[in-house]
């Protein structure tokens, strides 16, 4: 029947973007009420998709400053979610990059803190769901002490396989930083 087949088929996700959480009472408030409400929707998402920058800073903060950062976001998400949570890297989620002093031998420099917290291999990544493919980019790259919005080769081919390999499927791709943009930055 083809009623049930569209009923099967159909699902409902969340999206959060830019939490920027830190020590306020304000954000910590924040984040902890946007995952009640979510939690609590008659629907309830499948799963929610956190668009990235999930702590407030890591590029410029030392490591005790960012440890704090990501032990509160572990802490609100664990208290106050109780569904999966695909992730997407953003630019404050990464550690060290504008940082005076070198730090560059440390094993979680750069995105490998946020490989850590999210427990994946990489910073993109595909899954799919039904009838969708949900495709997670990496936008920001190493950019002389900062960063610019790209796609390194080696994910760009990735990505043209994704696509490729998924023809049947809807398409759902998910960056920080937006791949297509009318205005300059």
């Amino acid at each position: 029947n083809a009623t049930e087949e569209k009923k099967k088929n159909k699902f409902t996700a969340a999206f959060i973007s830019d939490i920027h959480i830190k020590p306020l009472a304000i954000a910590e408030t924040g984040m902890a009420k946007v995952l009640q409400d979510i939690n609590k929707l008659n629907q309830q998402p499948d799963f929610i998709i956190n668009g990235g920058d999930s702590i407030m800073d890591a590029l410029a903060v030392d490591k005790e400053k960012t440890k704090i950062q990501w032990d509160l976001f572990n802490k609100i998400m664990l208290a106050e979610n109780k569904l999966p949570v695909k992730h997407c890297i953003g630019n404050h989620d990464i550690w060290g990059w504008q940082l005076k002093e070198n730090v560059k031998n440390d094993s979680l420099y750069g995105k490998a803190w946020w490989l850590q917290q999210t427990g994946y291999a990489k910073t993109y990544y595909s899954f799919t769901h039904n009838n969708w493919h949900f495709i997670f980019l990496d936008s920001v790259q190493e950019n002389n002490g900062g960063y610019i919005a790209l796609l390194d080769n080696e994910q760009f081919t990735w990505l043209e396989n994704e696509l490729n390999n998924n023809k049947e499927k809807f398409i759902c791709i998910v960056s920080h930083i937006p791949i297509i943009s009318f205005c300059s930055a």
